[in-house]
């Protein structure tokens, strides 16, 4: 484990307005999937077929109309409302905190446009929070959290701030890719069970010091570890089955104990899809003893596939299960892969667990 702990949370999802309604839904099995009636999914051979809505897993409370900045702003808007409460910090407490944001894959057609540094001055503005020191942005799909996380334990580990806010936002509503999606089957809908449902979400994390938390006497809610990072030479775009080389070697980089000591919970981002089943699948035979029968929770199945927003959920999901005593073990590992070759992984410690132990 890293110096860095986690102490506050904030969300917004399809199945809840903040963190709390958000970790009790997926913990009861509630999910918010419904058909998307603007969104019609025809492939092409089914062209003279009758109109298939795809699903979709809207969030409530948000800006209608097609910008997806505007969407997504207001969505990280919402993650941190809920989570400056939370923090037990003042507006002024948030000067130095460097702000890091997680988006869509820049490659993702019409994601170009997104502006990180525009976005975090609209969050600045709507949120009334002060902070005013160093920013960065991630255009890295759903690993990109987990990148801002790493990012986020170097720049502790350096004393460069206390403090760090990652905020981690996507939305599939608005993907102007759905018809690029659609053609390559990859939407779920009744004609194609081998598909995802987009859904949408932004997530706040809160990241600092053990020592700068313990010093203003705040509630640790979970211990930040390594992230490790992989490539995989057949994205989901190509041919051919994942090799999952990529996402074993990022397992192995977070969890490098984990012959001695097992993991037994995952967190992560399978979706229905079935590539990213069998890159998991060949990931466990790769990892073998690493990964003893873990219990695996998927949450795009109650959400539907919330992109960038993805691992930051699950690090909510995480810490909400160490803070209300229903975590299946004292760790969980948290995986993630984008749809280009990028992979990452992190183990996220319970409050309790000592930065020596694993």
């Amino acid at each position: 484990m890293t110096g860095a702990v986690i102490t506050a949370l904030g969300c917004h999802s399809p199945v809840g307005i903040g963190v709390d309604q958000t970790c009790a839904s997926i913990r009861a099995g509630i999910a918010r999937l419904q058909a998307y009636d603007d969104y019609v999914a025809l492939g092409p051979e089914f062209a003279e077929a009758e109109p298939d809505p795809i699903s979709y897993a809207p969030a409530p409370s948000l800006p209608g109309g097609a910008d997806l900045e505007r969407r997504l702003g207001a969505l990280a808007t919402r993650a941190v409302a809920d989570l400056a409460p939370r923090s037990r910090l003042t507006r002024a407490d948030f000067h130095d905190a460097h702000v890091l944001l997680a988006l869509p894959e820049s490659s993702r057609e019409g994601i170009t446009d997104l502006d990180g540094e525009r976005m975090i001055h609209a969050l600045r503005k709507a949120s009334s929070l002060a902070f005013e020191s160093g920013q960065r942005t991630f255009h890295d799909g759903h690993v990109a959290a987990l990148l801002a996380l790493d990012a986020a334990g170097q720049i502790i580990s350096e004393n460069t701030a206390s403090r760090c806010l990652v905020v981690a936002v996507d939305s599939g509503v608005l993907d102007p890719n759905l018809d690029r999606l659609d053609q390559a089957w990859r939407l779920k809908s009744q004609r194609n069970v081998d598909g995802f449902v987009p859904g949408e979400a932004g997530v706040a994390i809160l990241v600092e010091s053990a020592d700068s938390a313990e010093r203003r006497g705040a509630t640790v809610l979970a211990r930040l570890g390594e992230v490790g990072t992989g490539e995989e030479t057949n994205p989901a775009s190509s041919d051919v089955q994942s090799t999952a080389t990529g996402l074993s070697g990022a397992i192995g980089i977070a969890c490098p104990d984990a012959t001695e000591s097992p993991i037994r919970w995952v967190i992560c981002d399978l979706n229905g899809e079935s590539y990213r089943g069998h890159e998991w699948g060949v990931a466990l035979t790769r990892l073998g003893s690493k990964l003893q029968s873990p219990v695996i929770w998927h949450p795009a199945e109650n959400t539907g596939d919330v992109g960038a927003a993805s691992a930051a959920l699950h690090v909510c999901i995480a810490s909400s299960a160490f803070s209300r005593g229903y975590a299946p073990a004292d760790r969980a590992l948290v995986w993630c892969a984008s749809d280009s070759n990028r992979r990452a992984a992190c183990v996220i410690g319970a409050p309790g667990t000592s930065q020596e132990a694993h």
